[in-house]
């Protein structure tokens, strides 16, 4: 492995990989295909939260403005995103930091995930999270479980108090930051390290091909002890180290993954086994835990025994479905349309605003159309909600003051095919700001 220097001197946007393969442009790897699964992930997200009032097992730990008539089609939707829709994005956040790293270093590394993470990270803190908490206890007014009162002062007892009170959906941006902290930190003391020294730290961890299978394993061990991190939610201002050790690791491996395979063969010639493990090990990870959360543990023996299943079929899943969706959107030619672009661009916007706004979509279909199948309702708050959240983006985010601010402005571009995007685009996914970048004519 290569030890990358950089001329200070020249824009860190231009600089390539030092020796160019034939898997990159301009000497760096080509993962346009990866905007798409960008797309589709985001979509999920929203998805997922449209499903929770309607869920027939809640979610322990997470509090929303109402609920609703329970959905067997939305509950298992919902779980069955749940298990792997953050493992898909820190994958990828840790494939291209690690590639940010090779090409620019730590201390820029740092930087830019500072301003990309740190700016969205702020305003969601100063105005998105207010204006939620405002939303969540004033469906729990209309719902009767608390008194009007509490709108004033947001002072409740209980559990509701409890849950009310953290970085809410936010929580996978300071998680970010802290990962990338830890690498940069890392990376700045293997400098000042003798070059063979800085070989050897790099290739032990990242070198064997057990790797995955050592961090899979710190996986299921940790939701065998706390299955919460998943089947659960746990809220605070401060990272859970529970919650932050398992999403970790698919950082790591994301870096690891990367590290070893810049343009990613070897996961799209395993794409189809990983696509048939993916589907396996995913229908028997949502099984166990509904089963576990509808709380069939006869005894202790038995509880011990469904732990290690479900933490097992739930790692498993997740990193079959994280690289069976890399390998297959990778593997993608065709050219990637502008609206493609455009949602992309849009998508950090989304993750942004969609929570409050399916809360107050929640609340109002359930008011207003309360005869309305549950079904209906999910998938009504699913596209409503992703309208206005993309509506919102042209009107105030696209190429405004603000969202140069954040970072997220967009134009338009040529279209280009999924082998010809290298990874700005995809850097800027939920970690980064969704800017997509021009290619040099």
């Amino acid at each position: 492995m290569k030890v990358l220097s950089i001329d200070a001197s020249r824009n860190v946007d231009s600089v390539p990989f030092r020796s160019a393969d034939p898997g990159t442009v301009a000497g760096k790897p080509r993962h346009g295909g990866l905007e798409r699964l960008r797309v589709m992930a985001t979509l999920g997200v929203v998805l997922l939260h449209a499903c929770v009032p309607y869920l027939k097992h809640p979610m322990p730990g997470l509090a929303w403005p109402v609920r609703d008539t329970p959905s067997e089609w939305l509950d298992v939707t919902f779980w069955a995103i749940e298990v792997f829709i953050m493992p898909v994005f820190l994958v990828m956040t840790g494939m291209f930091a690690w590639q940010t790293l090779q090409r620019r270093g730590a201390a820029d590394l740092m930087r830019t995930r500072l301003s990309r993470l740190g700016k969205p990270f702020l305003f969601g803190m100063m105005v998105i999270l207010p204006a939620e908490l405002y939303i969540w206890v004033g469906g729990w007014v209309y719902e009767g479980w608390v008194d009007a009162v509490k709108l004033k002062s947001l002072k409740i007892d209980g559990a509701l108090g409890n849950s009310l009170w953290g970085t809410s959906h936010l929580w996978f941006l300071l998680y970010v930051l802290s990962y990338v902290g830890i690498v940069a930190g890392i990376a700045t003391w293997m400098q000042r390290n003798p070059a063979e020294k800085r070989y050897r730290f790099i290739q032990q961890p990242f070198g064997s091909r057990v790797a995955l299978i050592l961090l899979a394993g710190i996986g299921i061990c940790t939701l065998c002890f706390r299955p919460e991190v998943v089947w659960g939610f746990q809220h605070d201002f401060l990272p859970v180290p529970s919650k932050w050790i398992y999403s970790g690791t698919f950082f790591l491996g994301g870096m690891w993954i990367v590290s070893q395979d810049k343009r990613l063969h070897r996961i799209q010639t395993l794409t189809r086994p990983l696509v048939i493990t993916a589907v396996m090990s995913l229908g028997a990870a949502v099984a166990v835990g509904r089963w576990h959360l509808a709380g069939h543990q006869p005894d202790t023996a038995m509880s011990q025994a469904s732990g290690i299943l479900l933490g097992t079929t739930t790692t498993l899943a997740a990193w079959a479905v994280s690289l069976a969706a890399i390998g297959f959107f990778q593997a993608q030619e065709r050219p990637i349309s502008k609206k493609t672009q455009y949602v992309a661009a849009a998508s950090f916007w989304i993750y942004l605003v969609h929570h409050p706004l399916l809360g107050l979509m929640h609340i109002d279909t359930k008011f207003l159309l309360p005869q309305l199948p549950s079904l209906v309702k999910g998938v009504f708050c699913f596209l409503a909600a992703l309208s206005v959240s993309l509506l919102t983006y042209e009107a105030v985010i696209r190429q405004s003051a603000l969202g140069r601010w954040l970072g997220m402005t967009w134009s338009p571009k040529p279209e280009t095919s999924g082998a010809d995007n290298a990874d700005p685009v995809i850097l800027k996914h939920l970690e980064t700001a969704a800017t997509p970048r021009r290619r040099a004519a």
